[in-house]
């Protein structure tokens, strides 16, 4: 197909036999068992669409823009946006509540804002991060926003923001093991942590651990990460 504007966020359906496709001007595709509830397609956007989220019993769907503004269609509700805000930075995700009563919404620095019955944890707005959040990279790798910046503050801490880090025990911007970098390294990445990219390192660190640290959102203390996994 001819695209007006790139495609930026995809969404499923919730039995998994369907997705939508959302464009930075606000256009939805459907395919499957999606249905289709409408886009912001063919309005005057103050700010790009830059993704979508489903709600819980898929008959709905919110879009959100840059700078915040959400826009909803079918059964998903309003609960506010951030569009008359003046943002640090540019929104670039949200994730509804398992109810679908609220959703949050997160910033390139990290900044959380919520919404509905969406609680507050914390965000890293005002952190340091080596580079901004983007949900691309969550998109294509497989991992969350979430996961990203919390292996971006071990980084920091592990190796000053740098991701290209070869020693001769441990290499990459978190500190790998040559040994614990090929066994967790399933996915085709470079042989050498220090040659792979900043994602390409998160994900196979998600999947370390899972199998060492709890679970696949776990990650080090930012403020106490001694090196070496």
């Amino acid at each position: 197909m001819h695209l007006n504007q790139p495609i930026v966020g995809m969404a499923p359906t919730s039995d998994g036999k369907g997705y939508w496709l959302v464009a930075s001007d606000g256009s939805v595709f459907r395919f499957g068992d999606a249905w289709y509830y409408g886009s912001a397609g063919g309005m005057h956007l103050n700010q790009h669409i830059v993704g979508m989220a489903p709600t819980p019993d898929g008959k709905g769907y919110w879009l959100v823009a840059s700078d915040g503004g959400v826009f909803t269609y079918g059964d998903a509700g309003f609960y506010g946006s951030v569009g008359v805000m003046h943002l640090n930075q540019p929104i670039v995700g949200m994730q509804p509540t398992p109810d679908g009563h609220g959703y949050w919404l997160v910033a390139s620095d990290g900044g959380v804002f919520t919404y509905g019955d969406a609680e507050f944890y914390g965000s890293l707005g005002g952190s340091e991060l080596s580079r901004p959040l983007t949900a691309a990279s969550a998109i294509e790798d497989g991992v969350t926003l979430a996961q990203i910046a919390a292996w971006d503050k071990v980084n920091i801490c592990e190796e000053g923001g740098r991701w290209n880090v070869d020693g001769p025990v441990y290499s990459g911007g978190l500190g790998f093991s040559h040994q614990n970098w090929t066994r967790f390294n399933t996915f085709g990445y470079p042989a050498d942590a220090a040659d792979a990219t900043p994602d390409e390192q998160i994900r196979v660190a998600v999947a370390f651990a899972t199998a060492y640290l709890g679970g696949p959102n776990a990650a080090p203390d930012q403020n106490g990460c001694s090196g070496g996994y």
